[in-house]
């Protein structure tokens, strides 16, 4: 990141900004590339881009890069918070859909930096589509005698332990329910027993439910 930051003190397609006269025929090739990315992705997410200006912006000093710049390998280790790995374990459908998106991209601009550009192009596929928007969505009905205090913060507690992973919703019923969560013995099948205030145990065995039921 700490280049491409740089880069706009050099390199930009307006002149007034530029220290650099980018040549037209560059200016153009850049501006094809910056298009055919973001038609493919509202294409492959459907979805409609709101804030093109400063996606483009972006896109902008990625392909400059490209074009400038040779991808050195050591870095790829610039972008830590992008876990390619976890994102494919917890979204699948999501990575599906990226993988799907650069596939497209490689084909219609050429797959030069091919790493760069795909790290790069996930940053910004995030700040368009969150993964979080491809968690699978379970329905959690609480059933409690310890009064609504102890059930809020149970309901904080499976937040703050399962929010990154699964979309949340709680009900009313145990009838409209995927899991029942209880502090009480239960013969319930969708039940599952846990302790008054939620740890780490709890989530645990909460998370090896659902896997199992997904499977």
């Amino acid at each position: 990141m700490f280049f491409l930051q740089l880069l706009p003190l050099f390199f930009d397609l307006s002149k007034e900004r530029s220290l650099v006269i980018i040549p037209q025929k560059l200016q153009k090739e850049i501006t094809e590339k910056n298009t055919a990315w973001l038609a493919l992705f509202e294409e492959t997410f459907d979805v409609l881009i709101e804030d093109k200006a400063c996606i483009s912006d972006q896109l902008n000093q990625l392909f400059l890069f490209n074009r400038y710049l040779n991808e050195v390998h050591t870095l790829t280790g610039l972008f830590p918070i992008v876990d390619e790995e976890r994102l494919k374990k917890n979204a699948p459908g999501y990575m599906e859909n990226f993988s799907a998106f650069i596939e497209k991209l490689f084909a219609a601009i050429g797959s030069h930096n091919p790493k760069m550009t795909a790290l790069f192009s996930l940053l910004l596929a995030n700040t368009v589509v969150s993964y979080l928007s491809y968690r699978p969505s379970i329905k959690v009905f609480i059933l409690s005698d310890l009064g609504q205090s102890f059930e809020a913060m149970q309901k904080e507690l499976l937040i703050a332990g399962l929010g990154n992973d699964y979309r949340i919703e709680f009900v009313r019923s145990e009838e409209g329910a995927d899991l029942t969560l209880s502090n009480l013995p239960t013969p319930d099948k969708k039940s599952l027993q846990v302790r008054s205030t939620i740890d780490a145990r709890d989530l645990r065995m909460i998370r090896q439910l659902l896997k199992k039921r997904s499977s």
